[in-house]
């Protein structure tokens, strides 16, 4: 389990670290681009979840 934990953190340190080289290659344009695509995609997946538990306490199916 420690193997996965030390792997998420070194990507997330590697990805922090380039922020600034893919932030010139995409410009502004494209960072307003993909803030709202993931904002998208954290949105359907909140939904989902929304979704989930309500089936699940009612006890329906969709």
């Amino acid at each position: 389990m420690w193997v996965s934990i030390l792997s998420v953190v070194l990507l997330s340190y590697v990805l922090l670290r380039l922020s600034p080289a893919v932030i010139k290659a995409i410009g502004q344009n494209g960072l307003t681009v993909m803030t709202r695509l993931m904002g998208f995609l954290v949105m359907a997946i909140s939904v989902q979840f929304i979704l989930s538990g309500i089936t699940q306490y009612f006890q329906i199916a969709i």
